[in-house]
């Protein structure tokens, strides 16, 4: 290669390798500046989601009557995947989730299409709506609490919101921002002496409460003619006529009516600190960065904390830079410190010149690398730290190979120059053998589909920018800087060019250290004066920071350059005899004659040995397979997770009540639940610091549990700050929490990170929700008596008594029809809504009921309804009613009624895979099915898991036969790379022995990083 070529341009120009690195910094530099940081990749399933809201209607008939009208119109739209539903009291949710690829915007369009046919949904219900869900990750949680009136916090949180809009946060959604409502309520007996219906009186309202258009007047200047009918307001509203009578007398509203302005009074509330709160998820986009994003929030509540007035307080809390800032600098951390584990054993074997243009080469790659990333849309998570640390090493070795062979052909007698050019020619193809390999070995991830795909595509991704920044650095950069180091010829002296690169290496390191990880510091990661210290720094001018940053890089530079000027001029007095006067230290040649006599006797005899009695040796290694692989695999010693999370920092309690509880108990019942975590806590903590950071409760309506539910949900303090595990916590919380009369169930779930879905979900289908429920409870019943095993739930929660009304032939025979009778019952009891109008942000309701005359059920019992003629029946002649309980949220998957029992599992005590390998030998559920008429299947991280290692299957099958076409390639042979291949079964039996010997679980990471 010494005629020309690439690689002999950069060894033979002077400065070509120099400048090359420099941009690769630069480029480095530009992206880690740029690049987005969260926690996991971004999880994204291309959805689309159906709303219709049925205002009244119980989940069953939402089911019966929307539902399973819209699911048959959409269930089979090009590349559906997977369709599931929720049918709750209102209202009714159909989520399609598409394949991989498609073209979301047609999908859209189609899905819109398939909707608009569906043209028999219940009158009363509003138009569906069609929407394709977009991705918002939580990264904060903001309460606005306090003794103030609703009102004044109302305006303090929409205040909050638009402020942090303006700053540059993506989306904010509230938690107990109730909608603003004005409640009208008629007496039957005024309706009755009126002869009007609530419907009436509703028609009667909307008629005269719009500005209406009343055509055009010519002129010189055209004009518009509205009518203007305001009622927008309680006093205004109470001025409205609803009827009129010949003799003149008009009927306001507001003499037959109590009108109350106020709030939805079955919206969720939201409770912080014991007092009504408002809760605000900040949350970003898919391109926003989760530091950046804590940070503005951060600097606004510093800001406006001094301006709220008495009565309001704020406070953040599940903020997920807090754990994202120190996973990902105890990555670094650790990183770090394996980098200066790998520098130190090349400077012990390697000569010192090779070694230091080798490591120097680390963090170049590095920087490209990350340069990489960001073109490619990556970003910094858990996941490509993880990636980028498991890298190093071949970065390494890259770098290694070409060092040590040029330094061979010098040996040898080549010139610095012509040893460079035939290092690298010599070990091009066993280089790009390598890296080719290892691609082929991450390419498999690339085909699991699903949430685990989506969150570990960042790995092969990470292994093909470090491979094209490896591949640039040590055939292109590495090279040109060994042949100028390698010359003996040139008398040690001070090298300001290698000064100035030393100092903008350092120069990125710090500022990007003094930039992003100060904020990470500042917000919560490291020690107290080490956050002080970062807080001050990153509070300084950009101008100045950057002035110290230089400052510190030079004069480290400085340090740097005159310690290698001393070392060289002190080798250089032993290079006279060296090949091309490269001199070795003391220490080195004693080194490597150690070396040499270890590697020449005893390690030469031992191989000697195996190969004697080769036939021992093989059958040693395969008994290892056996007894250690094999043997401590199956036997549960090395237990397997299939995706590690991290120790739950964030739990949530879950209360159930029962229907009609009133309001004054079930909060009591919640007062006396945090009382519980706060005794547990404090049990736990021994006069300790406290494991709680901050609790919030959410209480009312609730898609998934219904109305009669509250939440209350506790972040923890990080792993890392506290002795006590979050299984404790659940334990002791779960012991100390009260029986109260009226709380039909309390669980404790807790929020892992890694793949949604529960440790442990066994998901029932089947025709009739009756069995699907009793089913469920016998399954809730066995998860919870087996060890290992919380927080175990259903999601098919009881929900309000209802009465079930069918109609009487007497009924039938005065004309009416049983959508006539549930159409006045629901205008009187859940009401009409006349009209809706807008007061500053806010869109007001008007909601109409009939005040009932008679408490709870003997309402209804008592309510008459208006016959076709015009005539008041009492409902009681008109159908018969029969009392049952009824359901609040149904789900369905593709088109079924499901169930789904999951519960949380400690992994210090057992694993998914043993506690559904458990159920399957028991034949437990096996039996609750057939019992019930109800089939099932595991859910959960179950099935991702299974969906996984399936797509893997094939992954490994194409991996190894790849890896084998390349292997015989580059050997010329058919057997040796079956000898290679045949390594990896004794590298998979140190790597479960390593994870026996230090306690850990394999995972698939574990089998990644093999």
């Amino acid at each position: 290669m010494s005629g020309g070529g690439l690689v002999s341009t950069f060894i033979r120009h002077p400065n070509a390798a120099n400048l090359l690195m420099v941009l690769m910094i630069l480029f480095g530099a530009f992206s880690i500046a740029r690049i987005n940081t969260q926690f996991f990749p971004t999880i994204d399933r291309p959805t689309i989601s159906i709303g219709v809201a049925w205002s009244g209607a119980s989940a069953e008939d939402v089911e019966t009557n929307i539902l399973s009208l819209i699911e048959p119109a959409v269930r089979y739209i090009s590349g559906v995947e997977r369709m599931s539903s929720t049918a709750a009291e209102g209202s009714g949710t159909v989520r399609l989730e598409f394949e991989d690829g498609t073209d979301m915007t047609q999908a859209l369009t189609d899905v819109e299409t398939a909707v608009n046919t569906v043209t028999n949904l219940p009158e009363d219900a509003e138009q569906p709506t069609v929407a394709r869900s977009v991705f918002f990750d939580v990264v904060a949680k903001l309460a606005v609490f306090g003794d103030a009136d609703e009102t004044v916090k109302r305006a303090w949180a929409k205040r909050i919101r638009d402020d942090l809009i303006d700053r540059g946060i993506d989306k904010i959604e509230f938690t107990g921002l109730r909608d603003a409502e004005i409640r009208v309520e008629v007496p039957e007996i005024e309706l009755r002496r009126l002869g009007m219906t609530i419907a009436d009186v509703s028609t009667a309202i909307a008629a005269n409460s719009r500005d209406l258009p009343s055509g055009t007047v010519e002129g010189a200047v055209e004009r518009q003619l509205r009518t203007l009918a305001d009622a927008q307001g309680a006093r205004k509203l109470a001025e409205v006529e609803v009827r009129s009578f010949a003799s003149g007398e008009k009927v306001l509203l507001g003499d037959i009516a109590r009108i109350t302005d106020g709030f939805d009074a079955d919206d969720t509330r939201g409770l912080a600190g014991g007092s009504p709160a408002i809760e605000l998820d900040i949350r970003r986009a898919p391109t926003a960065d989760t530091l950046e994003t804590a940070s503005i929030l951060s600097a606004y509540v510093d800001e406006i904390g001094p301006q709220l007035p008495p009565g309001i307080e704020i406070a953040t809390y599940e903020v997920a830079s807090d754990a994202l800032s120190e996973r990902i600098w105890l990555l670094v951390k650790n990183g770090l410190g394996g980098l200066l584990v790998v520098v130190a054993i090349l400077f012990l074997f390697l000569n010192a010149r090779i070694a230091f243009w080798v490591a120097a080469g680390i963090p170049v790659a590095m920087l490209a690398t990350i340069g990489f990333m960001y073109v490619s849309g990556q970003t910094i998570n858990m996941m490509s730290l993880f990636s980028l640390i498991m890298m190093l090493g071949i970065i390494v070795d890259d770098a290694i190979v070409v060092g040590e062979h040029t330094a061979t052909r010098l040996e040898m007698g080549d010139a610095p120059q012509e040893a460079a050019e035939n290092g690298v020619s010599m070990m091009f193809t066993p280089v790009m053998a390598a890296m080719t390999t290892t691609l082929a070995a991450f390419a498999p991830i690339l085909l699991i589909g699903d949430t685990i795909g989506q969150m570990m595509v960042a790995l092969p991704m990470v292994v093909i920018a470090v491979l094209v920044a490896s591949l640039i650095e040590c055939f292109l950069v590495l090279p040109g800087h060994l042949a100028n180091s390698l010359d003996g010829r040139k008398a040690p002296g001070w090298s300001w060019w290698r000064q100035f690169l030393i100092a903008l290496v350092l120069t990125v390191f710090l500022s990007s250290l003094s930039g992003r990880l100060a904020i990470d510091l500042a917000l919560g990661s490291g020690d107290g004066g080490l956050r002080a210290l970062a807080g001050d720094f990153a509070g300084l001018p950009a101008a100045l920071r950057m002035v110290l940053v230089v400052a510190v890089s030079l004069t480290l530079a400085t340090c740097i350059e005159w310690a290698l000027l001393a070392l060289r001029r002190r080798n250089s007095s032993s290079a006279a005899g060296s090949p091309a006067g490269v001199g070795d230290s003391r220490f080195r040649r004693a080194f490597d004659r150690g070396f040499d006599r270890f590697r020449d006797g005893p390690f030469q005899r031992l191989v000697q040995l195996a190969w004697t009695w080769r036939y021992v040796t093989l059958s040693i290694a395969l008994a290892m397979v056996m007894v250690l692989a094999i043997g401590l695999a199956r036997s549960g010693r090395v237990e397997f997770v299939f995706f590690p999370s991290p120790e739950a920092e964030n739990i949530t309690g879950t209360l159930v009540f029962n229907a009609g509880l009133p309001e004054a108990t079930a909060l009591e019942a919640i007062a006396a639940h945090e009382r519980a975590l706060r005794q547990a806590d404090a049990a736990l903590s021994d006069g300790g610091p406290s494991s709680i950071r901050a609790v919030f409760t959410s209480f009312g309506a609730s898609s998934r549990s219904g109305s009669a539910t509250a939440r209350i949900q506790v972040q923890l303090s990080t792993s890392e700050q506290r002795d006590v595990r979050t299984a404790d916590i659940v334990t002791a919380w779960g012991e100390a929490a009260p029986d109260i009369a009226g709380v039909s169930r309390f669980a404790i779930s807790q929020a892992r990170g890694g793949p949604p879905g529960r440790d442990i979900e066994v998901r029932l289908q089947g025709d009739r929700v009756s069995a699907l429920k009793s089913a469920a409870a016998d399954i809730v019943a066995l998860l919870a008596g087996m060890s290992g095993i919380s927080g175990v739930d259903d999601n098919l929660p009881w929900g309000k008594p209802e009465l079930v009304m069918e109609l009487t032939p007497h009924g039938a025979a005065l004309g009416f029809s049983i959508a006539e009778v549930g159409r006045q019952i629901r205008n009187a009891f859940d009401g009409a809504i006349p009209f809706r109008f807008p007061r500053g942000a806010d869109e007001v309701t008007v909601r109409l009921v009939q005040a009932p005359a008679s408490p709870g059920t003997q309402a209804l019992r008592d309510f008459e309804l208006r016959s076709p003629a015009g005539a008041f029946v009492p409902l009681s002649e008109v159908v018969d009613m029969t009392e049952r309980q009824g359901f609040s949220a149904i789900q369905r998957r593709d088109g079924q009624s499901t169930i789904s029992v999951t519960g949380d599992i400690d992994t210090a005590v057992t694993t998914t895979g043993a506690v559904v390998e458990q159920l399957t030998r028991s034949g437990a559920l096996d039996l609750i099915a057939a019992r019930h008429d109800v089939s099932y299947t595991f859910g959960g991280r179950s099935e991702e898991q299974e969906n996984a290692f399936a797509d893997l299957r094939l992954g490994v099958v194409v991996a190894l036969s790849v890896i084998y076409i390349i292997l015989a390639w580059v050997f010329a042979s058919y057997w040796r790379p079956v000898a290679v291949l045949l390594i990896i079964p004794f590298g998979i039996v140190g790597a479960i022995f390593g994870h026996w010997l230090l306690g850990y679980q394999l995972t698939i990471l574990s089998f990644i990083g093999l």
